[in-house]
């Protein structure tokens, strides 16, 4: 191939991403030579900026979020082969330049994505346990955007991953890396993690105790106080040179669901603060299957969820305090509420049994 023909390639690649689906070894592999093949033959070429949107951004990259999302480890992996070869390919492009840190050509036992590739489950454990640690520390820093589509798939795969259940080490560090993926997202993707576990605890999706040691992850990954976001404040003000394209402004961060989530989700905009100022969107939310009409949103990536002045401060510490308030605390209330009610229904209608063992059951209680 010496000229890039997009009307050729995108059928090939579809067709690639397709067999990969059919879970058979040969044929998958051979998909993933092919894709690989591709890629380092486009960038090598001279490509305009027009087709590397098309073939990588917007064909390449949206199935490989959702193949990291797969429960299926065979895919799971095939498509981790293919994000280690992007990287190596386009270790300069803005998309994947933060991940480079994860990788290590020389030695395949220190690359993360080689490790979470690996058949031995204790291996990828590990690798998540100390990537985890990295974040917590500030050793390694990744954006909001690289954390949410190419390295929290890891962790929620496995967690509600139902096989996945009985590798304590495995679902301990998954819940760590989303405790720490949460400590670095935006306010947007932050609140959008908060609303989804919350309706997963709600509605029972996952094992209750899972579902309650990830939600007290998250809150606890709560780092939107004012104390905090002032000292960023000045930080970026002490930062002159923020210089940011009309490109990335208006980007969308996508937020799919994986297998097992509710896909039925709906789009709607928070009201901004001001005529000129873009909004801080709230998050997506799964409507709950139970009640209320509540929607999750689209995640708007802003250039920075940092503010950048005293006003977009302001507003934002106002946006946070009403959607907590409002918003959090009610439905974790109502979630909170519904387990005792449950609970309590449960240990009075053994009380009411016929058999030797009620009142066993109802003293136990």
């Amino acid at each position: 191939m010496n000229k890039i023909d997009v009307n050729y390639l995108i059928p090939v690649m579809h067709n690639c991403f397709y067999t990969i689906q059919l879970e058979e070894m040969a044929l998958s592999d051979n998909a993933v030579l092919c894709l690989t093949a591709i890629i380092q033959r486009f960038s090598e070429l001279e490509h305009t900026e027009d087709e590397f949107k098309e073939i990588i951004q917007h064909t390449l990259l949206d199935s490989l979020r959702k193949g990291l999302k797969s429960k299926i480890q065979c895919i799971q992996q095939d498509y981790t082969s293919l994000l280690s070869n992007l990287i190596r390919a386009f270790s300069e492009h803005p998309e994947f330049h933060d991940l480079v840190q994860l990788t290590d050509y020389h030695d395949p036992e220190m690359d993360f994505f080689e490790n979470m590739k690996h058949i031995q489950i204790h291996r990828r454990a590990r690798a998540l346990m100390k990537l985890a640690k990295q974040l917590m520390e500030g050793k390694t820093i990744l954006s909001s955007k690289s954390l949410q589509n190419y390295i929290m798939p890891y962790a929620t795969t496995t967690i509600f991953n139902e096989k996945m259940l009985k590798y304590e080490n495995m679902i301990t560090a998954s819940v760590e890396m989303v405790g720490a993926v949460c400590r670095h997202l935006s306010w947007s993707a932050y609140l959008y993690h908060l609303k989804h576990f919350i309706h997963v605890l709600q509605t029972g999706q996952i094992n209750q105790k899972l579902g309650v040691s990830v939600l007290v992850m998250v809150l606890e990954a709560f780092h939107f106080d004012h104390e905090t976001l002032e000292k960023q404040l000045s930080i970026i003000e002490k930062e002159d040179a923020v210089d940011i394209s009309p490109e990335v402004e208006n980007e969308i961060m996508e937020v799919e669901p994986s297998d097992g989530e509710e896909e039925s989700q709906k789009t709607s905009k928070e009201q901004s603060c001001t005529n000129e100022e873009k909004v801080y969107a709230e998050s997506r939310s799964v409507q709950p299957a139970n009640e209320e009409d509540e929607n999750f949103q689209k995640v708007t990536k802003p250039p920075s969820f940092l503010p950048r002045n005293k006003e977009e401060l302001e507003c934002l510490i106002k946006h946070i305090q009403e959607t907590v308030t409002g918003n959090i605390l009610p439905k974790l209330h109502r979630c909170l509420i519904a387990k005792v009610h449950f609970n309590i229904t449960f240990v009075f209608s053994l009380r009411h049994l016929s058999w030797p063992y009620g009142d066993f059951f109802y003293l136990y209680f």
